[in-house]
């Protein structure tokens, strides 16, 4: 009885937020099993992906290849033309959040290089509540599909989590956009995820100013003779993070890779963390 109560409580709690944010058709289940249980790599920002690029940049340019963020940036992207693009903060499709954070200010101008530069075909996949905003900012360029799902978290591990997982009517907790591009190859239905670029040594970087303000270096591949200064750890709609709540995000989202690693397993997919000295624990590592 008890597990039937239990069952019942997800699934209204599930109802409830599909009801209050309006996804009840997660676009992204138009391209379920997409990866036809073949291998992809996704391509996190971190400054190893520079030399990753030496051994892999071929391989990644024939291969099903997920990009996030301000990838486009880069030379790299139009050499690699990638399959996916993947963004999922409200930096991206929220004018609050923009006018807030002058730490991402440049986030619209990412929108603006990726509908110039994509010659090839392109799945971008959103969360939801952005995915009608990015359609018009793209539409003028045939090569682009949009999508989104929902990025509700459950916040728990269940099997019973799992099968609204795999329709897209809910997801782990999505604190950083790679835990999220993870999360979209599991049920795109490819069964070898390779994971570059994963550095996440922010924990390295974080340091206190005089004004008792927490700062925060972040270093990405494609910043070269970029002087590194530290800078406010703004949240995403204003202000600036205490360290215990730094820590906390940061905590979130490493445990947030162990989850997605057991969704992984109960998928029958193998994650692989190919990056050399990368902060992340969950998966299984793999030597370039």
């Amino acid at each position: 009885m008890i597990k039937y109560s239990y069952a019942i409580c997800r699934c209204l709690k599930v109802l409830l937020q599909v009801l209050k944010r309006g996804y009840f058709r997660p676009s992204a289940k138009k391209i379920l099993n997409i990866g036809n249980n073949k291998k992809c790599y996704i391509l996190g920002n971190g400054p190893s992906l520079l030399n990753e690029f030496l051994i892999l940049e071929d391989t990644l340019a024939r291969e099903q290849t997920f990009v996030v963020n301000n990838f486009a940036k880069s030379e790299h992207y139009s050499k690699i033309k990638p399959a996916f693009y993947v963004l999922l903060d409200p930096i991206f499709f929220d004018d609050r959040a923009i006018l807030d954070n002058g730490f991402e200010v440049n986030a619209r101008a990412i929108i603006d290089i990726i509908l110039q530069k994509t010659t090839w075909p392109l799945k971008i996949v959103v969360a939801s509540e952005g995915c009608e905003f990015l359609k018009n900012r793209f539409k003028t360029n045939p090569n682009i599909s949009v999508y989104g799902f929902n990025t509700f978290s459950l916040d728990t591990d269940t099997k019973l989590d799992y099968l609204f997982y795999s329709r897209f009517y809910a997801a782990p907790h999505i604190q950083n956009v790679i835990v999220g591009t993870i999360f979209l190859a599991v049920n795109l239905g490819f069964k070898e995820i390779n994971v570059l670029g994963f550095d996440h040594s922010w924990t390295e970087e974080l340091k206190v100013n005089a004004k008792n303000e927490v700062c925060l270096i972040s270093k990405h591949f494609y910043d070269e003779g970029v002087k590194y200064e530290l800078a406010p750890f703004y949240k995403l709609y204003g202000g600036v993070y205490k360290m215990h709540e730094a820590l906390f995000i940061y905590a979130k989202m490493f445990y947030g890779y162990h989850v997605l690693n057991r969704y992984a397993r109960y998928k029958s997919v193998k994650i692989y963390n190919c990056t050399a000295g990368s902060y992340v624990d969950a998966f299984e590592r793999k030597l370039l």
